[in-house]
C-alpha cells in the first residue's frame, strides 16, 4: 500500500534524532564529567609535550654533531652550529620563544625552555622545561 508522507517529515526526524544525541551526550557528561577531559588533553599540557619533543630532537642533532666533530658545541656556539647540516632551522618553543643551550664546566649539556611565562622558575604550566645529559 502506498502511503504519502507530509512534506518536511524527514527534516523533523533529523531534528528529533539530533536532539536525542545531544541529550545523550549531556547525560554522559553529567554522569562522568571527567570523561571528555580524558579524551582531549588540556592545551597547555600538549604545548609542554611538544616542547619536550623539540628538546629531544635537539639532543639527537647534538649527538650527531658530537659523532662528527668529537665534541659538543660550546655554550657560546650554541644550537646555531647545528643549522643546515643537522637541523633545517632552530625552532621556537611552543610559546614562540628561543630555546636555551648550555655546555657546563661540569660536563653536562642542558637544553631548556622557560615555559609558558618566559621567566626562570614557575610552577605547573609555568615551570621551565629541561633536558640534561652527560657530555662525556
Amino acid at each position: 500500500m502506498y502511503r504519502e508522507t507530509e512534506p518536511g517529515a524527514s527534516g523533523k526526524k533529523w531534528i528529533i534524532w539530533i536532539t536525542c544525541v545531544l541529550i545523550l551526550l549531556f547525560v554522559i557528561w553529567a554522569l562522568e564529567p571527567g570523561l571528555f577531559a580524558r579524551i582531549s588533553p588540556p592545551p597547555q599540557k600538549a604545548l609542554i609535550v611538544k616542547t619536550t619533543v623539540e628538546l629531544k630532537s635537539f639532543r639527537s642533532a647534538l649527538e650527531s654533531y658530537r659523532q662528527n666533530t668529537g665534541v659538543y658545541p660550546t655554550t657560546t656556539e650554541g644550537l646555531s652550529v647545528l643549522v643546515d647540516e643537522y637541523i633545517e632551522e632552530i625552532p621556537k618553543d611552543s610559546w614562540g620563544r628561543e630555546f636555551y643551550y648550555q655546555n657546563t664546566p661540569r660536563g653536562e649539556i642542558v637544553l631548556f625552555s622557560l615555559g609558558r611565562n618566559g621567566v626562570p622558575g614557575g610552577e605547573e604550566h609555568d615551570q621551565d622545561i629541561y633536558l640534561s645529559f652527560d657530555a662525556k
